[in-house]
């Protein structure tokens, strides 16, 4: 597993950790959270969705939403995967950096399963790949919304002045 920081410099009051695994068609996510103060009101009870009740939702990055971000190796598009423990989740492809407004969705990646571990607070998620890619440069993100409303942005690296999930310079995860 590999932590996330959050990109302001002050310490963290949680941990966040992740992991991808990549084989030529199965994509497993795995998000652990250690959240001893409560701040994020993460679910109490273990749950597996199944992918017909997680329905396809816009702007989930506007509260606590985990993300993955994959680029090819050599090719200038990436695809966005997010998360929500609503449930709910999205696909986006973008041509190039941040590249169409809005995103369009996609469809090469299928949800094969997503569950809340309470025991463990860690979110597993799998998919089916259908592109024709096998090699990826991955970036693991999450925005954490606090109840009270404070977000932290968390990535594996952040390469720029702000936090911005989308530089391919971010990706810093090699997977296939």
């Amino acid at each position: 597993m590999s932590i996330l920081k959050p990109f302001s410099s002050e310490k963290a009051k949680f941990l966040l950790e992740g992991e991808v695994h990549l084989t030529d068609s199965l994509l497993k996510l795995e998000f652990f959270i250690v959240d001893k103060l409560n701040l994020f009101g993460l679910p109490t009870t273990s749950t597996t969705w199944t992918p017909a009740s997680i329905p396809k939702e816009d702007e989930l990055w506007k509260h606590t939403c985990f993300e993955c971000f994959l680029n090819p190796k050599g090719m200038s598009l990436y695809y966005e995967l997010n998360f929500s423990l609503k449930p709910a989740w999205n696909l986006y492809l973008f041509d190039r950096y941040r590249y169409p407004q809005p995103p369009k969705r996609a469809a090469e990646f299928e949800l094969k399963s997503m569950n809340w571990d309470q025991f463990e607070s860690k979110l597993n998620v799998e998919l089916v790949n259908h592109t024709k890619f096998k090699k990826f440069n991955v970036g693991l993100t999450a925005v954490m919304e606090e109840q009270a409303g404070q977000k932290h942005y968390c990535a594996l690296d952040h390469k720029g002045t702000q936090p911005d999930f989308h530089l391919l310079e971010s990706f810093t995860l090699v997977r296939g």
